[in-house]
């Protein structure tokens, strides 16, 4: 409580302080009818570039296939094995034994996976995170050349197969795992 000598006349007790500084101010007391936002005057105009960087954003580029390096996947079967030619979408048991016969005959690779309590071990000091969507590069990493025809397939309109690194096979995330521990 405070003393009379403390106390000027119509000033609040402790606890019930005025201020003029608007960060400790009550926000309902504001008025903000007169506030004006500060003028930029280091503002540039964005210059026109024309059709320049019109080849990042081209749809047919991006439609395309990127170029085979060293991180193709390269499968690699049992010796005297040979892939089983199944329907396109698994539709039961019998089918789904036929791609764990193909992972079965194709010689595991084996790279690690990270831990994820060693990945947040490693993670603890960071200052800086990111999160990439990697979707879209787990389907860009292409089949060696040669190797397409292990991941054949049929449909109703004949046979086909993967140009790219597809889903479902056993040696795929070891392998796009190697390739993410390559490139970082």
């Amino acid at each position: 409580m405070a003393t009379e000598d403390s106390l000027e006349e119509g000033a609040p007790e402790s606890g019930d302080e005025q201020t003029d500084d608007p960060e400790m101010a009550n926000p309902d007391d504001l008025d903000f009818s007169q506030y004006q936002p500060p003028v930029d005057t280091g503002h540039k105009e964005v210059q026109d570039n024309g059709d320049k960087g019109n080849e990042v954003f081209d749809e047919m580029e991006a439609d395309k296939l990127p170029q085979h390096t060293e991180h193709d996947l390269h499968l690699e079967l049992m010796e005297g094995s040979r892939p089983l030619q199944g329907p396109l979408y698994l539709k039961g048991p019998k089918e789904m034994a036929e791609l764990r016969n193909l992972n079965e005959i194709t010689i595991k690779n084996q790279v690690p996976m990270p831990l994820i309590e060693e990945q947040l071990f490693l993670l603890r000091k960071a200052k800086i995170y990111t999160k990439l969507d990697l979707q879209v590069a787990y389907n860009l990493i292409h089949i060696v050349k040669g190797d397409e025809w292990r991941t054949a397939f049929s449909t109703q309109l004949g046979l086909y197969k993967y140009l790219v690194m597809p889903f479902g096979l056993v040696n795929v995330p070891a392998h796009f795992q190697s390739f993410i521990n390559n490139i970082f």
